[in-house]
C-alpha cells in the first residue's frame, strides 16, 4: 500500500492522455447471491442499490450510480430460499 501512489503515476504514464475508466455501468443485482450468515435466523434481502442524491460530498452516486430496484421475483425468491434455510427475520 505505501507505493500506490507510484503505481498510480505508472498507469496513469502508460495511458497519456487517454481516459482511464474503472467504474462501469454494470447492474449486477444483489439478490439470490451465495452468502455466509453470521446468525442463521437473520437474512438480509437487498431490494435496491444506488443513490438518488447528489450530494457533494458523498461518493455513493458515482461509485453505484442511479437508484435501481432488484426485480420483485428475485427478492421473493430469496425470501422463500432463505425461509426453507430457518431464518425468521428478514
Amino acid at each position: 500500500m505505501h507505493r500506490i501512489t507510484e503505481i498510480l503515476k505508472i498507469i496513469r504514464n502508460s495511458f497519456k492522455n487517454k481516459p482511464i475508466r474503472l467504474l462501469g455501468n454494470t447492474k449486477i443485482e444483489k439478490v439470490c447471491l451465495p452468502k455466509i450468515r453470521k446468525n442463521k435466523t437473520i437474512d438480509i434481502v437487498w431490494i435496491c442499490s444506488g443513490c438518488l442524491g447528489d450530494y457533494s460530498y458523498c461518493g455513493t452516486k458515482l461509485a453505484k450510480g442511479n437508484l435501481i430496484s432488484y426485480s420483485h421475483e428475485k427478492t421473493i425468491n430469496e425470501i422463500k430460499d432463505a425461509k426453507e434455510r430457518g431464518c425468521k427475520e428478514f
